[in-house]
């Protein structure tokens, strides 16, 4: 997202105002997927999801969801709680040397 599209969206959050689906789809908020294409594309983003960390996956999603129900200092008391998970998985070890050995990584959901 380029930089003045994030004021965009910033503007948007902060004042709430409503906007159409392809002023969304210009600004990257969303995905508009042809109807033809559905399936091929559907199959592509599950198999980039596949192979990140599941991990580091389900704990994003968590945080994402709960943000926006807590305060600023529980968001983050529970974003450290979450990377110290993260930072003690096998996966993230694995991550981090196949990052440095330049290679994919092959993570085990541990």
């Amino acid at each position: 997202m380029e930089p003045k599209d994030l004021t965009k969206v910033k503007g948007l959050i902060f004042t709430g105002k409503m906007i159409d689906a392809k002023t969304a789809e210009q600004l990257g908020l969303v995905n508009v997927i042809p109807k033809e294409n559905f399936r091929e594309t559907v199959r592509r983003f599950a198999s980039e999801f596949a192979q990140k960390a599941p991990i580091a996956l389900k704990v994003a999603k968590t945080l994402i969801n709960k943000g926006s129900e807590i305060s600023l200092n529980a968001a983050i008391a529970t974003e450290r709680e979450a990377f110290s998970v993260i930072a003690s998985a096998e996966d993230f070890q694995e991550g981090v040397s196949a990052f440095i050995e330049k290679r994919k990584p092959t993570f085990k959901r541990r």
